[in-house]
């Protein structure tokens, strides 16, 4: 199972950052899960030592401080294009 994060730093536009965040690669796929469970997909676009910026495609309204649930996926949008085959970088299974 894949190494899932709670919480968020900030939102800023399409943006959110992450604290804490270790063997994440830039430009890599990560999945955002919502509080009411819908997810978004996202890309790194920045890391900073613990710290790595996120654009979410689908937007970031609804999307919560405290109660995201980000998990990233190993592979890179280079990897998974078209937007199709990005089910293939999901994580296998979200923590419960």
């Amino acid at each position: 199972m894949s190494l899932q994060y709670v919480g968020l730093k900030d939102i800023n536009g399409p943006l959110v950052a992450l604290e804490g965040v270790t063997g994440v690669a830039y430009d890599e796929i990560a999945r955002i899960r919502l509080n009411d469970g819908t997810e978004r997909i996202g890309r790194v676009v920045e890391l900073a030592g613990d710290k790595a910026v996120l654009q979410v495609f689908e937007g970031t309204n609804g999307i919560s401080l405290t109660n995201t649930k980000t998990v990233f996926s190993a592979c890179s949008t280079a990897l998974a294009s078209p937007l199709t085959d990005w089910a293939r970088c999901s994580p296998k299974k979200w923590a419960t």
